[in-house]
């Protein structure tokens, strides 16, 4: 079980990774992406050539991109996960897919002009259905004691990146209050992960009318 249980949480553990840094340089550089972009259409419409301006534009399209290759890297290892998991917890760790899978929409409506807004508010829908599935599996008598510390540390981070979405909203100084508690949000989310996957998955209690810890019964390694 432990050897299933660290191929599943490393795979997750690496999405997380990957979608945490690039989501911090995008965090930085959508902004001014914003503002290249606005000021790339005027001087279009003034006849300009604005070219000179498609580089900040590029690099961050280029984060979006790898935000989104490690959503699905995320998506695979949650799969694995939630398959050696109890009903209880597996059930959790699917609902954090599924707000995942939000994200993956929200990184591509990124990609289209003025859709800022739409995709915060689908970010935020999927930070919710996290949230919650975090604070289940925190408070989960059958997830393993030091996996449940990592819960906990995950839930904080989600509270921590929908306030900072929000925040993200207020102009001129929303941008940077977003960059702080998205660096901080980011830091816990690998923190946390990081927690769950050190955890020893025979650890966790078992008492009568409860589930046991994990299962492997329908794990078939995808």
């Amino acid at each position: 079980m432990k050897a299933l249980w660290n191929r599943t949480t490393k795979s997750v553990f690496t999405g997380v990774l990957v979608y945490s840094i690039a989501g911090i340089v995008h965090t930085v550089l959508g902004p001014i992406a914003d503002l290249a972009d606005g000021f790339s259409f005027m001087a279009m419409m003034g006849g300009v050539d604005s070219s000179s301006m498609d580089g900040v534009s590029n690099m961050d399209n280029l984060a979006i991109v790898a935000i989104i290759v490690g959503y699905f890297l995320f998506l695979q290892g949650l799969k694995g996960f939630s398959g050696i998991l109890n009903s209880q917890d597996g059930a959790q760790v699917k609902k954090i897919r599924n707000g995942v899978i939000l994200g993956i929409v929200a990184a591509g409506l990124d990609f289209i002009p003025l859709m800022g807004i739409v995709s915060g508010i689908v970010n935020i829908i999927a930070f919710i259905i996290m949230l919650m599935a975090y604070s289940a599996l925190k408070n989960s008598a059958t997830f393993p004691p030091q996996a449940r510390r990592g819960a906990g540390t995950l839930f904080t981070s989600q509270i921590l990146i929908i306030i900072g979405v929000v925040l993200g909203w207020i102009p001129l100084i929303g941008g940077l209050f977003e960059f702080i508690l998205s660096g901080i949000a980011y830091i816990l989310v690998l923190v946390g992960w990081s927690t769950i996957k050190k955890a020893n998955p025979e650890a966790g209690t078992t008492r009568p009318g409860e589930y046991p810890p994990y299962r492997n019964d329908n794990f078939n390694g995808t």
